[in-house]
């Protein structure tokens, strides 16, 4: 992996275990840090990464600090957006500023960082972003409001920048851990943790940091061209074949389970429902775009059977209800 990465909140906890497997991957790494210059600077001692201070939830900031990486190191191929701050509160006991800072650096610092390294990626035709959420952004937690609001953002950010990116070959995806044996979990008392957290685990233990990091570095690599908002769920795609003509085909949204075969679609539009352009492993493909619900429904005009890649879609149909 002879890429250049960018990991924000690289020095401490599942940051630095990300960092870390990364450079093992092969990857030339960036670590970002918000304030403790001492641990910071501990962490580049024993690892050798290079680290940067600049603060992830202000847009200028970010822009200074990313011009500075890739002045120092080259152009960003990867950013991981992992930095993350709690401050812990039942909502009628927050105040404004303990919301703001927690919407800042969970949330908005990942449109502050992916503005400022998209355009590059794009011009190169590659790029691999990788947010990393919360379980609580999907489940909720008792005081933290805050927290889990940021965290079920950023899975509709990574949803829809996987859209608009994916036919350029930047992949854009999620990866949302569990209770993971940090600094900040590790400081829960022990009592709640072995009464309120353990047994909710089926596998009885808190996750490592460096397995979350061994789930970015695929996320990461090469071979993970195919994973397009893997959180959102890999699109199913199933032809319907009228006299030797792809005359449509069916898309199925969250139910990756019901075909062998898969292949990502990649919408992109300046209209707001007709007339996409459409790509298909990697080859892109007029067509008309009617919104089914749940899943999808694309038509083809009248495509021949041999310029459509059957192999590598599900089951060949003569007909389909949706149609």
């Amino acid at each position: 992996m002879a890429r250049i990465a960018l990991v924000t909140g690289g020095t401490r906890g599942i940051g630095r275990a990300i960092s870390l497997v990364l450079k093992e991957a092969g990857a030339r790494v960036a670590a970002n840090y918000a304030a403790n210059d001492d641990a910071a600077n501990a962490f580049k001692d024993e690892t050798a990464i290079e680290v940067f201070k600049f603060d992830v939830g202000d847009f200028d900031a970010c822009k200074d600090g990313i011009s500075k990486v890739e002045a120092d190191i080259g152009p960003i191929d990867i950013l991981v957006n992992n930095a993350g701050i709690t401050r812990d509160k039942p909502l009628h006991k927050m105040d404004p500023e303990h919301w703001d800072a927690v919407i800042a650096t969970n949330l908005s610092s990942a449109f502050n960082t992916s503005r400022n390294v998209i355009d590059g990626m794009r011009e190169r035709g590659f790029g691999r972003i990788i947010n990393i959420g919360s379980i609580n952004g999907q489940k909720g937690q008792f005081g933290q409001v805050n927290y889990s609001a940021a965290k079920a953002g950023l899975i509709g950010f990574t949803k829809a920048f996987a859209l608009e990116t994916a036919s350029k070959g930047i992949t854009v995806n999620a990866v949302t851990p569990g209770y993971i044996a940090t600094e900040m979990v590790m400081a829960v008392p022990e009592e709640v943790l072995n009464t309120k957290i353990l047994p909710l685990i089926p596998v009885g233990r808190l996750g490592e940091p460096k397995e979350v990091g061994r789930c970015v570095v695929f996320l990461a690599s090469d071979e993970a061209g195919f994973k397009v908002s893997t959180l959102g769920g890999i699109k199913t795609v199933w032809p319907v074949i009228s006299n030797g003509l792809v005359t449509g085909v069916r898309v199925d949204m969250e139910s990756p389970e019901l075909a062998p075969a898969r292949v990502p679609v990649a919408v992109e539009s300046e209209k707001p429902v007709l007339d996409h352009r459409v790509v298909i492993d990697g080859s892109p493909m007029d067509m008309t775009f009617v919104s089914m619900g749940n899943p999808h429904a694309i038509v083809f005009l009248d495509t021949p059977v041999d310029q459509f890649p059957l192999e590598r879609v599900g089951p060949i149909v003569e007909h389909d209800p949706l149609f």
